[in-house]
C-alpha cells in the first residue's frame, strides 16, 4: 500500500491487469490448447491480480481523500450542502409537476362535474385541505371529488349488464 512512485502509474498498471484478463481468453495460444485447467489458473491469476491492483489504487484514492479532509476540512461539508441543495431542488421541481398535474385534473373534473371550475385561490386552498388531513379521513370527498353516480351504459357493454342480470347475477359496476 505505499504510495505510487513516479515510474511506477497504479491506472496503467490497473489497465494492464485489465487488458490481461482477456488477453488470457483470446489469446492465439490457448485456443489450440486441449488443457482447460491450465486455461483457467491462468485466468484466476489475472483477475487476482486485477483485484490486487484495484485495491491499491482504491487504498490510495482513500488516502488522498483523508488527506484532503484533514488540510481542507470545509471542502466535504461544502460538497454535502451542494448535494443537499441539488436534492432540494430536485424535490421543488417534482412538486411543481404534481402540483400541475393536480390542477389539471381538478379542472378535468370539475368540465365533468359540468360545473364551473374553481378559482386559483379555491383550487389552492383544497390542495391544503388535502394535504393537511390524514390519509384515513381523505375520501373522494375531502378532496372536492363529487360523489359516485352510476352512468347508465349503452352500447355492448349494457347488453352484456342485460344479460348478467337475467341470469340472476347482480355486478357491481364501478
Amino acid at each position: 500500500m505505499a504510495a505510487p512512485s513516479n515510474d511506477k502509474n497504479l491506472v496503467d498498471e490497473m489497465e494492464a491487469a485489465f487488458q490481461g484478463c482477456f488477453s488470457t481468453l483470446i489469446a492465439q495460444d490457448h485456443l489450440n490448447v486441449v488443457d482447460s485447467q491450465e486455461t483457467r489458473t491462468s485466468v484466476e491469476q489475472s483477475i487476482q491480480r486485477f483485484l490486487d491492483v484495484s485495491k491499491e489504487l482504491e487504498s490510495y484514492f482513500l488516502q488522498r481523500q483523508q488527506m484532503l479532509s484533514v488540510t481542507r476540512p470545509e471542502l466535504p461539508i461544502k460538497e454535502e450542502v451542494e448535494e443537499l441543495k441539488q436534492e432540494l431542488q430536485r424535490k421543488e421541481t417534482l412538486i411543481q409537476q404534481h402540483q400541475a398535474n393536480i390542477q389539471k385534473w381538478l379542472a378535468v373534473l370539475q368540465q365533468s362535474d359540468g360545473g364551473v371550475p374553481p378559482s386559483p385561490q379555491q383550487q389552492q386552498q383544497q390542495q391544503q385541505a388535502a394535504l393537511q388531513q390524514s390519509p384515513r379521513q381523505m375520501g373522494p370527498r375531502a378532496m372536492g371529488f363529487p360523489p359516485h353516480q352510476p352512468v347508465p351504459l349503452s352500447g355492448p357493454l349494457a347488453h352484456l349488464e342485460h344479460a348478467a342480470s337475467s341470469i340472476g347475477g347482480n355486478f357491481d359496476r364501478r
